[in-house]
């Protein structure tokens, strides 16, 4: 009797066996982990060219600024054919930033080339001047004299080139800036009054006393013009290109 006894003994444990081998080889439902959303950082927007204005239109666009100042120089009352460069303006007035020439200043070699040729890259003048009386020693777009071209204070310019004569002419007058100031003992705050001593100081011919009380004979024309674009100039900010 003790036979049946045993195999059913053996027969459990056998059973057993089988049950906890099923267990071990089925695999485990899965998991589920919820799903964290992404977070992406926002692309920095590529900061504005910085213009004259903050209204600045693009590359070759102009801004309120310049277009003001360009639409009021091309009536200048001394040009002769009524047609304008515009793009050569445009070029002269920017020309004004690379000398930091301040804003309320601005036009300033535009109101110059007004006055003193009309616009005409090719006038002559000054005749008078000149040994025989009638040979021109002023030339170009802002009547600049010989030295002009063999001065050992700036750069040799073809005068009848209006890009470099009003490059040369801005960095002239730019120059004379420190030491206007240093002579007439002005404030640093006086910055139109410097400007417009460095103006007369750098256009006409050398003075043993400083020219601290005069303004250039194109002054009143500048201000004049700058009626038509003052109201933009106060207070409103406005940044450099």
């Amino acid at each position: 009797m003790k036979y049946p006894t045993l195999v059913a003994a053996m027969a459990a444990a056998l059973m057993a066996c089988t049950c906890t081998a099923e267990s071990k080889d089925t695999p485990a439902p899965p998991v589920t982990v919820p799903r964290t959303p992404q977070v992406t950082q926002a692309e920095p927007e590529p900061s504005a060219a910085p213009v004259l204005t903050e209204d600045y239109e693009d590359e070759d666009g102009e801004s309120p600024l310049e277009e003001a100042i360009l639409n009021r120089a091309e009536q200048c009352e001394r040009a002769k054919t009524g047609k304008f460069n515009r793009d050569l303006l445009r070029d002269m007035l920017r020309n004004e930033e690379d000398y930091k020439v301040p804003l309320q200043l601005r036009g300033m070699v535009l109101a110059a080339a007004c006055v003193e040729s009309g616009f005409d890259p090719n006038g002559e003048g000054d005749h008078k001047f000149s040994k025989d009386g009638k040979t021109p020693v002023a030339i170009g777009i802002l009547q600049q004299w010989p030295w002009w071209s063999k001065s050992p204070l700036g750069p040799k310019i073809n005068r009848r080139n209006p890009r470099q004569a009003s490059d040369a002419w801005l960095a002239h007058v730019a120059k004379q800036v420190p030491s206007v100031t240093r002579k007439c003992d002005f404030r640093a705050s006086q910055t139109e009054l410097v400007w417009r001593t460095a103006w007369v100081t750098g256009v006409r011919g050398p003075s043993k006393k400083p020219r601290c009380t005069q303004v250039s004979k194109h002054w009143t024309t500048f201000l004049a013009w700058r009626t038509a674009w003052e109201p933009m100039l106060k207070p409103k900010t406005i940044a450099q290109r």
